[in-house]
């Protein structure tokens, strides 16, 4: 049976999901597009419903849910925000602390308070790209937000992830240095030890206090424009990147007591 209707019940079900309310009550969340579902699918995400439009995809996605329905493209345009014809209801997975990895020398993104859904799709992307060991999500912007799985290109499924409060977050770090970027730092993040957790936070307001008390660094990126910060995906990217580059390049786990 083909959907036609906008008005139809699941259509309608399915676009509530945009507001986070209705995620939070449903534990549901919309993934949209093909690479972010095959990614979904690859990292075990349990799927509800998948509307499939048979006109802008493959029909090798009939087999992915237990409830496949096809819809024409007027209707796929309006469950999506940029259909090409894929978009799947799928249950919100946990991502506790607890099952972070623990590496010796643990490179971690800290996001704190994040509101802009793009922002955090990016820091996701660039997450994935350099390597990191994990993503701790603080506040700010739901992570499961349609415009979060699509800025982050589907790494949202990749890349491994926690939610937590800012306290819970710090006591688990305990003994991992805390590397805070701030643009009232003294060091360059270029000469300090970016190892541990790198946290970074909203761009008008920074991280809040309780990272703040708890950075083992503090750190800067230089500016020698006008500008006195740089967008916070851009500032969490460098963070990401040089950490990862330089663990590269050790040879030896680092010992927390002499950082």
């Amino acid at each position: 049976m083909r959907i036609t209707s906008l008005t139809n019940p699941k259509v309608k079900a399915a676009r509530l999901l945009r507001e986070r309310r209705h995620r939070d009550r449903e534990g549901l969340f919309l993934i949209e597009g093909r690479r972010e579902v095959e990614r979904a699918r690859a990292a075990g995400i349990h799927f509800e419903t998948l509307f499939v439009c048979s006109e802008l995809v493959e029909s090798e996605f009939a087999a992915i849910g237990p409830e496949v329905l096809e819809v024409t493209p007027a209707v796929a345009e309006k469950l999506a925000l940029r259909s090409d014809g894929l978009v799947a209801v799928a249950r919100r997975p946990e991502r506790p602390l607890a099952a972070l990895p623990r590496p010796a020398s643990p490179v971690y993104l800290a996001v704190d308070g994040i509101e802009k859904p793009g922002n955090l799709g990016a820091i996701l992307r660039s997450a994935d790209g350099a390597g990191v060991d994990g993503v701790i999500v603080c506040g700010g912007t739901d992570l499961w937000n349609p415009n979060v799985v699509r800025a982050s290109l589907g790494t949202l499924f990749t890349v491994p992830l926690a939610e937590a409060t800012v306290e819970e977050a710090i006591a688990w770090l305990a003994g991992v240095p805390i590397v805070v970027a701030t643009p009232e730092a003294t060091a360059l993040f270029t000469d300090a030890p970016l190892v541990g957790a790198l946290v970074v936070g909203r761009e008008d307001q920074g991280v809040s206090p309780p990272w703040r008390n708890a950075a083992t660094h503090t750190v800067r990126i230089p500016m020698r424009g006008v500008a006195d910060s740089l967008n916070v995906a851009q500032t969490a990217t460098l963070l990401a990147y040089a950490a990862c580059q330089g663990r590269s390049e050790e040879s030896e786990p680092v010992n927390f007591s002499s950082v």
